[in-house]
């Protein structure tokens, strides 16, 4: 038993709610599709209300009731579901209205409408706006016969996913704002709360202590901590899935790392460095409130084709060879930990890659996941790796098995080095890099 499962039990039943990473576009059934193309023909047809209906059983996630509509012979209506953040609107035969509240006050400061107007300059399809009743909402609206399906897919997801970002940062940053009264979120036990930030802070105290690249002379090779510290972000918004203010921390140092603007590599090194020291200031109390189980209709990633996930697994494997050949055990774990990572915070994984790379988690940080309740092999050093040879094998062949009827040509050959977690981790990218994922 570890240390987190001794200071925390979390119930068994719990851990069906647990949100890994950030939403995902789903994918698309055939009968969605055909949906998507009937609503064309409809809008070119001038049946509004009927594309309009279409498009949004286009966006209903199955079993997930996270789009909701009415409609009577002149009038549709509805709710979606985006994170914390809730569309309502309406269209009918003139005109449509799509609108999502964000924060109420009873004033708003010079401050924020300063910074409203900043924000508004990136919006393409919307506007923010005060209502009669005080609400700060994002309004994105037209006539009918203007409304194709393009339109209002991307219009609904920018108010969407506008108002499911600022309400957090907004009432982190303005004390006289109030959070709207939404009925889509679901709260953590303050049990899974607590076992949640205890890894936030386990995570973001590995990669502060000037041991972590081991006896490496980072003056020399700079890299390592590059690699420390880009795993550990992901790894926060992998297995801590936080909103509001650490997520925005999380995804500026990724967007200002990656960015091209001939900064040198020691300085977005280090920038990455103050952003993981800007996460470990956050308290507990705030850390809790952005953490919550929640639906999304739109996704915060796109999918793309798997040979450039691929091609992304052999080019960032290239410098382990080295790392591993002299004895840099941590730094070589940082860089597979990394790789996994970036996969599940930039693309949205096929179906068979999403579960592989989060058994890739469950099995680096087992310790975590049995304090959520979740069945998994106490894996704590390199002899717990080997004794557990068969059950990783096991687990991975499971995952590949109940994909082959979509991805037929998956490669189902699993092999698992477990002689030390180095060599697993190792192969098992070797493994990712190997899938034939053609689906049907």
């Amino acid at each position: 038993m570890g240390i987190l499962d001794r200071l925390f039990k979390t119930k068994k039943s719990e851990h069906q709610w647990i949100r890994f990473g950030r939403a995902s576009d789903e994918v698309k059934t055939s009968e969605q599709v055909q949906l998507w193309d009937q609503a064309m023909v409809d809008f070119e047809n001038q049946r509004y209300l009927d594309s309009f209906e279409k498009l949004l059983k286009y966006l209903l996630i199955p079993n997930i009731d996270n789009v909701r509509t009415t409609r009577n012979s002149d009038k549709i209506e509805f709710e979606l579901e985006q994170g914390s953040g809730l569309v309502t609107g309406w269209m009918d035969s003139q005109n449509f209205c799509a609108l999502a509240q964000i924060t109420i006050g009873d004033t708003y400061s010079i401050g924020l409408m300063r910074q409203l107007l900043e924000s508004s300059l990136e919006l393409q399809h919307s506007r923010f706006a005060i209502d009669e009743n005080n609400y700060l909402i994002i309004k994105f609206d037209g006539f009918t016969k203007e409304s194709s399906p393009y339109r209002l897919f991307y219009g609904l997801r920018e108010i969407a996913l506008r108002a499911d970002k600022q309400d957090d940062l907004l009432l982190s940053e303005f004390d006289h704002l109030k959070a709207v009264d939404n009925t889509n979120v679901t709260e953590y036990s303050e049990t899974i709360k607590k076992t949640k930030y205890q890894y936030f802070q386990l995570i973001l105290q590995k990669a502060l202590d000037p041991g972590a690249v081991g006896k490496l002379d980072t003056k020399k090779y700079t890299g390592a901590w590059t690699y420390i510290y880009l795993s550990t972000l992901y790894k926060i918004d992998y297995l801590i899935s936080p909103e509001g203010k650490s997520m925005e921390i999380i995804e500026n140092a990724h967007k200002n790392y990656f960015i091209q603007n001939g900064e040198d590599i020691l300085d977005k090194t280090e920038m990455l460095k103050e952003s993981i020291l800007e996460l470990s200031e956050i308290d507990q109390t705030k850390l809790e409130r952005e953490l919550y189980y929640v639906h999304h209709t739109f996704g915060l990633k796109s999918a793309v084709p798997y040979g450039i996930i691929s091609e992304f697994i052999v080019t960032e494997m290239n410098p382990l060879e080295w790392y591993k050949s002299q004895g840099h055990t941590e730094v070589s774990l940082a860089i597979c930990h990394y790789i996994v990572g970036y996969l599940v915070y930039n693309f949205s994984l096929p179906e068979p890659a999403n579960e592989l790379a989060h058994y890739y988690f469950l099995c680096n940080d087992s310790e975590y996941f049995s304090a959520l309740g979740l069945q998994t092999p106490e894996l704590m050093d390199d002899e717990s790796f080997k004794k557990s040879e068969s059950k990783l094998k096991s687990g991975i062949r499971k995952i590949i098995d109940k994909h082959l009827v979509k991805f037929p040509d998956l490669n189902t050959d699993v092999t698992i080095s477990c002689q030390s977690r180095l060599d697993f981790c190792i192969s098992y990218l070797t493994m990712m890099n190997n899938l034939n994922l053609n689906g049907r």
